[in-house]
């Protein structure tokens, strides 16, 4: 083996122009594939980690309240207390909890108004808004009651900046029109078309002054451990094994679903926290795990599977294309030295395995030369992102997932990209080492002279 390799590397550096061909299709296969990688695994964590993250892992209603979502009816509401706290808190596996007022409102500046949606928030829970935080542009984060940040397109629309008043006009609980003036401490630029066109973030008291719901807030957000459960591949066959219970046409078939729900696939993570709280919590709450609420998420993450590997089968066939065709044509031009080779009394095993030898030697400098500078570029537009603001409306369909996506580096993937780019070199080479070893000497020499 040493002795082809030591064969492998004189010929390398003796046939220098077809090397670099071969290494420079390697270096592109390498790079590219890297980078597309880490582009599409960033898109999927800022789909799953960022935007659950964001939204909740579970997230807690009254019943009546999330059966009428859209309308965001405030009687409908959840006691927020000292016991609720304790029992989510003390709940295996939770992380944070965020109890929040989600509600519309009308904005009024000194010059124009506009339709609102207003986020309240616990001051005290300050710290799971840190991704929030780093969107203000202008100004600061609110701090304390009858303070206000917005989206920069609604400042825009009500003519306002740091330090003016904003007036916020609502029915409260008890269908009583109310009001409540604050000042505008900051503005921010969340890269979601909807909340910089029409969001407002106060304090949970501010809106609870505002709404007469002392004690109560409209939902309670719960971020946990393992939230997955399952890996979303499974989580894609669970989905649809729900759906099939759905449509079961009788009682025989909905049991032999059911059991194999139970059996093969029991609740976990998110779900199974969800289903825990429900337990424990007042009979009127419901605890909606995001497979139940974001369940397109567990779609669209199958999706950018199949998107990976058809990108990734059309980079692999063009580099095999192009690292065959550049072997094929140097074996070509060196088919004088392989028939003195042979004609010395080199085996065509021992021939074969020198231009294998090579391959793989080009295969691995190739893949290193790529795979350094994919890695610095994915690693790049890691820490910064791409900013899609521009396409912002058309993000905004997807809850939580705002316009600023970066890469995703991972460890493993550039191993795999690595071998990769090694194993192509290795298989695109067979072809064109089988016609070397294929011809006898003879024929070989007459065709030289």
């Amino acid at each position: 083996m040493l002795f082809f390799l030591k064969l492998a590397l004189r010929s390398i550096w003796k046939n220098k122009r077809s090397t670099i061909t071969i290494l420079l299709v390697v270096f592109i296969c390498v790079l590219t594939m890297e980078f597309t990688v880490g582009y599409i695994e960033g898109i999927k964590k800022k789909m799953s980690d960022d935007a659950l993250l964001n939204i909740g892992h579970i997230v807690l209603y009254n019943k009546n309240y999330h059966n009428n979502l859209d309308f965001m009816p405030l009687e409908y509401n959840i006691e927020y207390n000292e016991k609720v706290k304790k029992v989510i808190k003390q709940t295996t596996n939770v992380v944070s909890v965020r109890p929040e007022i989600n509600f519309g409102t009308l904005a009024n500046s000194e010059r124009e108004s506009i339709d609102a949606f207003v986020k309240a928030i616990d001051l005290n829970e300050i710290k799971n808004y840190e991704k929030k935080k780093k969107t203000i542009i202008k100004g600061r984060f609110i701090e304390k009651d009858k303070e206000f940040v917005i989206g920069y397109k609604a400042a825009e629309m009500l003519k306002v900046n740091i330090g003016d008043n904003l007036i916020l006009l609502t029915i409260d609980r008890y269908g009583s029109m109310n009001a409540i003036e604050g000042k505008i401490v900051g503005i921010y630029k969340s890269f979601i078309a909807s909340e910089d066109k029409s969001g407002v973030i106060c304090s949970i008291a501010t809106a609870r002054k505002l709404l007469g719901m002392e004690g109560k807030v409209t939902e309670i957000l719960i971020n946990v451990q393992d939230f997955m459960g399952y890996k979303y591949q499974t989580l894609g066959k669970i989905n649809k094994l729900r759906e099939k219970l759905k449509k079961a046409k009788n009682e025989a078939e909905k049991k032999k679903i059911l059991k194999i729900l139970d059996e093969k696939y029991p609740l976990k993570g998110a779900e199974k926290i969800a289903k825990d709280l429900e337990e424990r919590l007042p009979d009127y709450v419901v605890a909606v795990p995001w497979q139940k609420d974001q369940g397109y998420l567990i779609m669209l993450l199958n999706i950018t599977d199949i998107w990976i590997y058809i990108i990734l089968g059309i980079i692999f066939f063009v580099a095999s294309m192009g690292i065959s065709n550049s072997f094929l044509i140097n074996i070509t031009g060196r088919m004088q030295e392989f028939g003195v080779l042979r004609a010395i009394g080199v085996s065509t095993k021992q021939l074969f395995g020198m231009i294998m030898s090579e391959s793989f030697l080009l295969g691995v400098i190739g893949s290193i030369l790529g795979i350094i500078p994919g890695i610095l570029f994915v690693y790049y537009f890691q820490l910064n992102p791409i900013d899609y603001s521009a396409m912002g409306e058309s993000l905004e369909v997807y809850k939580g997932v705002d316009a600023v996506i970066g890469t995703c580096f991972s460890i493993k993937d550039a191993v795999y990209t690595f071998i990769t780019g090694v194993l192509i070199s290795f298989f695109a080479s067979l072809y064109p080492a089988f016609i070397a070893v294929k011809k006898k000497p003879v024929e070989i020499l007459r065709i030289i002279i």
